[in-house]
């Protein structure tokens, strides 16, 4: 069994080679056998593949990641974050505008065995930040 604290480290070590594109070390984080998205409606294989296709597709370029915090309690992990980027690419129906954008992220894991095996969660995309990306496609 593992502890909140762990857990919380667990999703550091994730995030971290995540942003840094060390897919490796991030899949290390997952029990494959477990693992489903509610995001992605997906295992993980699936999740994987339809972040590649995203990432592939450039729908946003010159991204930074900001942490705003990373929580923890029992088995549940999350975090706040800001994603920045260039809208590059067809994002939700809207054709690239090259505007630079900034969404927020609001995502939570769970954790068993301490590997992470649910995941729930990603960018809050409004009316208002479609909106603004239409008005420059």
């Amino acid at each position: 069994m593992t502890t909140t604290d762990d857990n919380r480290e667990l999703l550091i070590r994730f995030l971290d080679a995540f942003t840094r594109g060390d897919i490796a070390t991030a899949a290390e984080c997952f029990d494959p056998e477990k693992y489903f998205s509610h995001t992605y409606e997906a295992d993980l294989a699936g999740t994987w593949a339809q972040q590649r296709d995203d990432y592939r597709a450039g729908i946003f370029t010159d991204v930074a990641v900001e942490r705003i915090t990373v929580w923890a309690e029992d088995d549940r992990v999350g975090h706040h974050s800001n994603f920045t980027g260039t809208h590059s690419g067809t994002f939700m129906g809207v054709r690239a505008s090259g505007q630079r954008i900034t969404m927020p992220i609001l995502e939570t894991w769970r954790v068993a065995d301490g590997k992470i095996v649910e995941h729930s969660g990603g960018f809050i995309v409004t009316a208002k930040t479609l909106e603004r990306l239409r008005s420059n496609a």
